[in-house]
């Protein structure tokens, strides 16, 4: 959404269409391209599937596998290692986070019903754009997953896909429930429900009164959006310090547990959550709730009466996305799984690990699978739920 007027004060001034174009698009973009530069940089740094898989076997470490590496290593200064890494990994997210908000702070408004720009014409030059872009496309996405599908139907790398050597072995072991990883199918299936059913009741009352203003309430969710926005391997070495000591008043621990991976969950992930549902609070019409304030109704009352129905789209897209992240999620259960709470990242990564692609990429396809299932379901939702477009569309 580029406003017209400044592009054609240059046009008056004498400058072509693409410089008129790039005058006018330039306060607008420039902040927003340093803003997602910095968001690009804070996902990169806390990434752990790809150079764990890519950069461990040569031997090319990066801050997130080297926490990795030396929580694994054991030893009584194992954890306090890893605790300095992870610090010295937040403290970068953090000052990268500050530089993204005041990039975003700086971008240039638009003023809702004025004149646009309108699209600039490529010509012949259509094709010199759009061709390298689809055959980067074609090169980093499909090549990939083709390489994907066709690994996981051959015994072994470097065997040819042909009929006489296609197998469906790897699927059979990964959807195996007593001795393959149908296991970490079913475990991921039932932590990433928990979360998102978890995280729709703590985000409806929380996005609504962080709407409103309430102090305790934006901080609260302030806290939720930190959580999202830190590294995962920070985050987990937060909660393995948080739960390693035996809980007050039970004497027990919730490491080595299945529960301190749900519990690390819930303090990461409602965060996807609660930003479409508060932005759909924002612009929630007040009349029904105070009606049904007047009529003496309590709180739930009032939020399943006057909130519920625009928040509902909202916080279903929400839950999606939770469950679409937490099934697939690695970078938390690497640190935290115990025996028989290993998930869907997990048994990818101890598979490839151990040499059996063949595995890897059975289960790697199922995941995907599921992944684009629950996709095609968020696109459906969106479409038909009241709210749940504008709610998404209007996040930073």
């Amino acid at each position: 959404r580029i406003p017209a007027e400044p592009a054609e004060a240059a046009r008056v001034a004498g400058a072509g269409p693409s410089a008129a174009l790039a005058v006018a698009a330039r306060p607008l973009v420039a902040p927003a391209l340093a803003a997602a530069a910095a968001l690009s940089l804070v996902s990169a740094a806390g990434n752990f599937g790809v150079p764990a898989l890519l950069g461990i076997p040569g031997d090319y470490p990066v801050l997130s596998t080297l926490i990795y590496q030396r929580l694994s290593g054991f030893g009584p200064a194992a954890l306090g290692e890893a605790a300095a890494l992870a610090g010295l990994l937040g403290l970068g997210t953090l000052g990268l986070l500050r530089l993204q908000s005041l990039m975003a702070g700086r971008a240039a408004r638009v003023a809702d019903g004025g004149r646009l720009v309108p699209r600039l014409p490529l010509g012949r030059r259509r094709r010199q754009i759009a061709g390298p872009a689809w055959m980067l496309m074609i090169a980093l996405s499909l090549l990939p997953l083709a390489a994907l599908v066709a690994a996981s139907l051959v015994p072994a790398p470097g065997v040819p896909l042909t009929a006489a050597t296609a197998s469906l072995d790897g699927y059979r072991a990964a959807l195996d429930l007593r001795h393959g990883a149908g296991g970490a199918v079913i475990t991921s299936a039932w932590l990433a429900l928990a979360t998102a059913l978890v995280s729709v009741a703590v985000a409806l009352p929380l996005g609504l009164l962080a709407a409103r203003g309430a102090p305790a309430a934006r901080l609260a969710a302030g806290g939720f959006d930190l959580a999202l926005a830190l590294p995962g391997t920070v985050f987990a070495i937060g909660v393995i310090l948080a739960f390693l000591p035996p809980l007050p008043g039970i004497g027990l621990t919730l490491y080595g547990t299945p529960a301190i991976l749900l519990a690390a969950y819930l303090g990461r992930f409602p965060g996807l959550v609660l930003a479409p549902v508060r932005a759909a609070a924002e612009r929630l019409d007040p009349a029904p709730e105070q009606a049904a304030r007047l009529a003496g109704a309590g709180f739930p009352a009032r939020i399943r009466v006057g909130a519920w129905p625009a928040l509902a789209g909202p916080a279903a897209g929400g839950a999606l996305l939770v469950l679409l992240t937490a099934f697939n999620e690695l970078t938390l259960s690497a640190l935290l799984w115990s025996r028989g709470a290993e998930t869907v990242g997990v048994a990818i990564y101890a598979r490839q690990a151990e040499g059996d692609s063949a595995g890897a990429a059975a289960l790697s396809v199922v995941a995907l699978a599921a992944a684009l299932g629950l996709a095609g379901l968020a696109f459906r939702m969106i479409a038909r739920l009241p709210g749940l477009e504008s709610a998404f569309g209007d996040r930073p």
